[in-house]
Parts: C-alpha cells; structure tokens; sequence
C-alpha cells in the first residue's frame, strides 16, 4: 500500500504489485466501506477498469458516487 486517504467513513487506498505477465509494477486503487472494519463478513465487489488512455487515479477521480453508495 503506498497511499491511503479517508473517504465517506472508509478508505480510499493505492496499491503496487510486481506484474510478472507485464514486467513492469503495476499500479490499482480499491475503497474500503466502513463497515468493513466492523464486520468480517464478505462484501460485494465492484471493479472498474480504465481505457486505455486512463490509470489507476481515475478510479479516485470519477467513481466518488458508487464510493459514496458503498459506504452507505
């Protein structure tokens, strides 16, 4: 985890990981609700994918109402 920022109660978090396909790091986002720290019961997930002109950032930038949803 390299970043994390507290976003509608839970966080919105930046990851790297070591890619062996692609040879390079590779970067991802993910928010974690709030009630995940409260209960540890499986949650939905909801993936989002950037084009090709995109990076992990804009998942920050142009998801904040499905974050918002999650958290509630």
């Amino acid at each position: 985890r390299i970043e994390a920022v507290k976003c509608f109660g839970g966080s919105c978090e930046r990851w790297t990981h070591e890619s062996a396909c692609c040879k390079t790091t590779m970067h991802f986002s993910l928010f974690m609700p709030p009630k995940i720290a409260k209960d540890n019961k499986p949650l939905s997930i909801l993936y989002v994918t950037s084009g090709l002109t995109c990076n992990d950032r804009n998942f920050t930038d142009k998801v904040k109402p499905a974050q918002e949803a999650a958290a509630r």
